[in-house]
């Protein structure tokens, strides 16, 4: 990690730049949607080379030697859908994705929350909730704003969820993204 800790990332960690640069990749990824029709898997792959570019250019601002790891990459989960760590395999930043089921809000919304209590679990200093929502993210930020009042302020870290409506194709513009601060979310 070159001298680097996960306090300073957490510190020096760009909430902005990384949901921009989250935001641009998704768009650059958009026809792997047109060549292989929409897909839960196929948006799944989307988010985690969204992931990848934003975390480098994150690494760029913070100069560490890291990694991502998740299966499309050729390399095994570690912990939760998406990771990414040091090659002495501190997480850096952890991400949860659930797409949850299209015809049911209600089950998209018990998935959405199950996902969310292990990534608010994971002792990585950024966390990263991505997720579906169909006429209820108001219902699934309330809900996830409850439990993390739950956790010790410290134990947080940089927390970022962004919600992907089911209703819309899933690029830069259709997506949402908060950032817990002080007991409530803030629009990014």
């Amino acid at each position: 990690m070159k001298g680097r800790n996960s306090y300073e990332l957490n510190r020096n960690f760009n909430f902005h730049q990384f949901f921009n640069n989250f935001k641009k990749k998704l768009d650059k990824t958009r026809s792997l949607t047109l060549q292989n029709k929409t897909s839960n898997a196929v948006d799944t792959v989307r988010i985690f080379l969204a992931a990848d570019y934003a975390c480098s250019k994150q690494s760029e601002f913070v100069k560490i030697d890291c990694e991502s790891f998740w299966k499309g990459g050729g390399k095994r989960e570690f912990l939760c859908d998406y990771t990414y760590r040091t090659v002495d395999y501190r997480v850096l930043l952890a991400l949860e994705s659930e797409w949850g089921t299209f015809s049911s809000p209600k089950q998209t919304f018990d998935k959405v929350i199950y996902d969310f209590i292990k990534i608010i679990n994971m002792a990585a200093p950024v966390k990263v909730m991505v997720y579906a929502y169909k006429n209820n993210n108001e219902e699934l930020l309330g809900e996830m704003g409850r439990i993390v009042t739950q956790f010790p302020a410290e134990s947080i870290g940089t927390l970022i969820v962004i919600g992907c409506p089911w209703d819309d194709e899933l690029y830069g513009k259709s997506i949402s993204g908060q950032i817990w601060s002080k007991y409530h979310w803030e629009i990014i």
